[in-house]
């Protein structure tokens, strides 16, 4: 493109300087500037007035005397630029469509450019506009391989945040299963579970407000402090609220996060859950009946720091019971036919209920998975899906030894 400008300045010995322009929707970028004497130094300003009226109207501009051309509404702005003659024809794509320009000016007084310039300078252009859209269209695809082949790399480093291993507890036993599926090459969502000590195990889903890298990263940052703090808090509720505190001191984009929190003791079946701003979690007993943990949500996390307030729901698992904890990806998600329908509370519970009892976890997150692409349909991307079921399993203790309480002040 550059050599390009050279010859243009070669051929047109009027000219002082040569422009090749790109259009960005309606915005004219500077792709590439030489300048007589073969230095690009000084302003490379041009005038966006000009360069609009070439993409808009698809017609070539030539201003004898831009300071005097009462047809250019810019030319006191070429005046300020210094220049005193001015070419500039489109750059057309073979269906017609302006994706640039070329620019010919002259600050020096004297000969200006005149129609036999406009119009060599616009066979030019013709001959030369395949070959610049064949580049620009390369240069374009360039930049779109190199960013889908750093998304992949952000996917494949936040999916690696996310625990795959089976639950190992020294104190009993456990059944959990937990799936992500991303509107976005990146997600929002997360979900995470770790052991608190032999017999207490952490779970969480989470959904930050938004989509794509902006949510992504700050989904990394929540995690990070949501696995640091619950080293010290006392229980869920406490969890969420300094974790609240933490984002809200430092959150310049005023992104939010909503959460379901638990802790599951694997020798009692004593679990105890908290939310901030997000949808309650469902608990499937081993019957088939579905109850919705009912204790007061905290609000949105991040947005607001001081006081915030949840309360803790305590929930006791006997042998088949199960908790599932969801984002609004599922609930939320459109309907085929009826975009303003959703798929609902209702529709979940009634999936969860028919879950066969006997069924594997994987089993369960691919039938509620099932049911909200039949309803949405299957290439359904509306927000990030997250799902996490854990249940106890047969051979934990029996229900008479559930109800034995966490010591006062116990950390989660």
């Amino acid at each position: 493109l550059r050599r390009l400008l050279d010859h243009l300045l070669i051929l047109f010995p009027k000219a002082d300087r040569a422009l090749a322009l790109r259009r960005d929707d309606d915005t004219p970028v500077l792709q590439a500037a030489a300048s007589r004497g073969g230095g690009t130094s000084g302003s490379m300003a041009f005038s966006r007035s000009v360069l609009r009226r070439v993409f808009e109207e698809t017609v070539a501009v030539l201003a004898e005397d831009a300071r005097q051309a009462q047809s250019l509404a810019a030319g006191a702005t070429l005046a300020a630029l210094g220049i005193h003659s001015v070419l500039c024809v489109p750059l057309q794509a073979q269906g017609g469509r302006v994706f640039g320009a070329l620019q010919l000016d002259r600050s020096r007084s004297g000969l200006a450019f005149s129609s036999d310039d406009l119009y060599l300078l616009t066979a030019v252009a013709l001959m030369v506009a395949p070959v610049l859209e064949n580049a620009q269209l390369h240069g374009e695809l360039v930049v779109k391989e190199r960013m889908q082949r750093e998304l992949a790399l952000a996917r494949e480093i936040q999916l690696s945040y996310l625990p795959r291993d089976p639950v190992r507890m020294a104190g009993g036993q456990v059944e959990l299963a937990a799936d992500l599926v991303p509107a976005l090459e990146v997600s929002g969502d997360f979900y995470d579970y770790f052991p608190l000590d032999d017999c207490r195990l952490a779970f969480a889903v989470a959904d930050v407000s938004g989509k794509g890298m902006a949510a992504a990263l700050f989904m990394t940052q929540v995690h990070a402090l949501a696995r640091h703090l619950a080293l010290s808090a006392a229980g869920p509720a406490d969890l969420l609220a300094r974790l609240n505190e933490a984002i809200a001191r430092d959150n310049p984009g005023f992104l939010f996060v909503t959460m379901a929190l638990g802790v599951y003791d694997v020798a009692t079946g004593r679990m105890v859950v908290a939310h901030g701003g997000h949808p309650p979690a469902l608990v499937r007993r081993r019957d088939g009946t579905v109850e919705s943990v009912t204790a007061r949500g905290g609000p949105l996390i991040g947005l607001q720091p001081g006081v915030w307030r949840a309360e803790e729901a305590v929930i006791e698992l006997a042998p088949g019971d199960a908790v599932i904890l969801y984002t609004d990806g599922v609930t939320e998600s459109p309907g085929l036919t009826r975009i303003e329908e959703l798929f609902g509370t209702a529709r979940l519970v009634e999936t969860v209920r028919s879950l066969p009892s006997a069924g594997g976890l994987p089993e369960w997150i691919a039938a509620i998975r099932r049911a909200v692409a039949e309803f949405s349909g299957p290439d359904c991307t509306a927000d990030d899906l997250t799902l996490l079921v854990l249940r106890c399993p047969g051979s934990a203790v029996e229900p008479a030894a559930r109800g034995a309480a966490a010591g006062p002040g116990a950390r989660i």
